[in-house]
């Protein structure tokens, strides 16, 4: 909860005239920028339209929730405007992560012609679609705020495809009484929306719509026990949320408001097939634009140095065109042992000859309250892993550092092939099916050798089904979990999926495990107002997701076609490494030092009793090493931590 006040209460939806011009707040706090007229920024926003006049100062108190999505400026809008249904009220809220210089002229929400602008996320290419689609001249900015509005204006969601970039966008367009919400091919940017008989209501963050409406959100059951029995939260395919009436705009998808009918419609402006069908064009161009294209900024700029294939490639293109000193590298490190990872980052920023940033993740006395904290960010329980748990304290470290910007290599697993245990059983059948004898061959002699690809190669002769990884949270989930936990169905899209390799890599993209890294990724680095940019998830790589089993896999290498783009670039002691460990959090240590407080929360947690024997799980817990320490007992933390933060039963 915040600070002094319940959880979703202090505000309401009604009181206090608007009146029937706009009239716009803004204020600044945080840091302070110089003039110059580029807007890029990462953002959060929250949007009201509703019959009644707004509270204005409930809206604001809302918007409060997100401040951490903009440290640097807030701008608040009322208006109103006539329907035939009589007055509609509408209010605007907007708070700013400045990354280039922004003039007064750029802030948000962005008003031209009667209809406003709440926009989150950054159009790389936006001086090629100005150039393309208007006249300069008319431009009043010369950021890319404008010309989001320009497009959606003018040509609407059919414009879209256009777009390079990453985004949640709303268009308030008072003259046709509608509101129009776009959301990025990925979903990078979160974008979510509530609507009753009273109100229409849009924003970055759930939990800035629950303190408008003040009412404590109530959880769907079914997503719940998913999570207790999988250890996931996949994206919903029709846009359902963890939050009971909570809508989200899916990604590549855009809805649109009718104040007049008071309904929304969805419709998708982007299809994954259709992409990915399209020529792949020269990977070698599309790989160096889509990291050139992200180093627009007029403030420091990061890359997380992992020790793998992904960000030391764009760490090579960097090299390649001698840029690398306008990147600061972070390297991590878990604090209790020196990785292999970290180890082979090293040898990269030597390579480019930088001095980078070791971060040694302590694990102190506050990682109990630092994994609180994250339950209010994430908004659905997560599995405690390295990619979450470990990259919150790796992104609060870097913000002490003065880096508002930090690129990383997000996406290229999916769109390459890089999981083994996910995407080879594909590859086989795929060989298998072409009589491929040689690939066949080639993959079973790199297993003699490695005892990974070995375990690997041996779990593909099994049917593909549930992922080998749930295993044992099942096993507890099954003698602790009631007949929902017990009976729920797997939401991994892949789970039973009979297609091709180049297919599962879209579905997986598309619809499947990249969704939950995006989330992480964007929940953990704007926690502590760090926007992160992932240059894997270009527009122009998407048609690499059409390659064939070989393209990918060969003998005991994955991710086979980036590896070889090093050789175009500059050489990286990465190139052919076997397997990257993966930033690792250490969970066990985590819940055996924090024994008491983790099964006291699971003890005390109403959104569990009906779910799961709590009682004996506790019991046993407490005195079974084996219990405590198996990842049911992290699906039970995040799901209890979760219920407390948001008060949920």
């Amino acid at each position: 909860m915040l600070p002094g006040h319940g959880p979703f209460g202090t505000a309401s939806a009604t009181g206090g005239a608007s009146g029937h011009l706009p009239s716009v707040e803004t204020g600044q706090h945080g840091r302070e920028h110089g003039n110059g007229r580029h807007d890029f920024s990462m953002c959060g926003f929250l949007g009201v339209l509703q019959r009644s006049p707004v509270a204005q100062s409930g809206f604001r108190e809302a918007v409060s929730t997100i401040a951490h999505r903009g440290p640097d400026h807030t701008g608040v809008l009322f208006d109103s405007f006539a329907s035939p249904a009589g007055t509609v009220h509408a209010a605007l809220g907007h708070c700013r992560l400045a990354i280039i210089d922004l003039d007064p002229r750029s802030h948000q929400p962005f008003t031209d012609g009667g209809r406003h602008l709440i926009y989150n996320g950054e159009i790389y290419n936006f001086r090629d679609i100005a150039r393309s689609r208007f006249d300069a001249a008319t431009f009043r900015t010369n950021g890319d705020t404008e010309v989001v509005h320009r497009v959606l204006t003018t040509a609407g969601t059919d414009a879209l495809e256009e777009f390079n970039g990453m985004w949640a966008a709303c268009l308030f367009d008072t003259p046709r009484r509608t509101v129009t919400c776009c959301r990025d091919r990925y979903g990078v940017k979160p974008l979510f929306y509530w609507i009753d008989d009273e109100r229409f209501v849009v924003a970055s963050e759930a939990k800035a719509i629950f303190r408008y409406l003040g009412r404590t959100p109530a959880v769907r059951s079914d997503k719940v026990d998913q999570f207790l029995a999988s250890g996931m939260c996949y994206a919903d395919p029709q846009g359902a949320t963890f939050f009971s009436g909570l809508h989200e705009v899916r990604a590549g998808h855009a809805i649109e408001f009718a104040a007049d009918t008071w309904q929304v419609t969805d419709r998708p402006w982007h299809d994954f097939r259709a992409a990915c069908s399209r020529p792949g064009g020269d990977l070698r161009q599309r790989v160096e634009d889509a990291v050139l294209s992200r180093l627009i900024s007029d403030r420091p700029v990061g890359l997380l140095l992992s020790g793998g294939i992904d960000s030391s490639l764009i760490l090579s293109v960097l090299v390649a065109h001698g840029r690398q000193d306008q990147v600061r590298c972070f390297i991590g490190e878990t604090g209790s042992t020196v990785s292999e990872d970290a180890a082979y980052a090293r040898q990269c920023a030597a390579r480019a000859g930088i001095a980078a940033i070791e971060v040694t993740n302590t694990f102190a006395a506050d990682a109990f309250d630092r994994v609180m904290s994250m339950f209010w960010h994430h908004e659905k329980p997560f599995p405690l892993t390295g990619n979450s748990v470990a990259m919150h304290e790796m992104y609060a470290r870097i913000a002490g550092h003065g880096v508002p910007v930090v690129l990383d290599g997000t996406g290229g697993d999916e769109v390459f092939g890089g999981y083994w245990d996910r995407y080879l059983g594909f590859a086989v059948r795929d060989a298998v099916d072409a009589g491929d004898l040689a690939w066949l061959s080639g993959l079973l002699e790199a297993a003699k050798e490695d005892e990974d690809l070995r375990r690997w190669t041996v779990k593909t002769l099994r049917p593909l089904g549930r992922p080998a990884d749930q295993a044992g949270g099942m096993r507890f989930a099954d003698i602790y979990g009631r007949e929902g936990v017990r009976s729920a169905l797997s939401a991994d899209p892949l789970d039973g999926f009979g297609g091709r390799f180049a297919d599962a890599l879209r579905l997986d993209a598309a619809a499947g495990r990249l969704a939950e890294w995006i989330w992480h990724n964007d929940r953990n680095s704007m926690a502590h107002g760090i926007e992160n940019r992932s240059p894997f998830l270009d527009r122009g790589l998407i048609p690499m997701m059409s390659c064939g089993y070989a393209d990918a896999f060969v003998g005991g290498w994955n991710k086979i076609r980036l590896r070889r783009l090093f050789d175009a670039f500059a050489d990286m002691p990465t190139q052919w490494r076997r397997q990257k460990q993966g930033f690792r959090w250490p969970q066990r240590t985590f819940i055996r030092a924090n024994k008491d407080r983790v099964l006291d929360l699971i003890a005390h947690a109403p959104i569990l009793g009906d779910r799961v024997d709590v009682d004996r799980f506790v019991k046993d817990a407490g005195r079974d090493d084996g219990v405590l320490l198996g990842d049911f007992t992290g699906r039970l933390l995040s799901v209890a931590g979760f219920g407390e933060r948001f008060a949920c039963a």
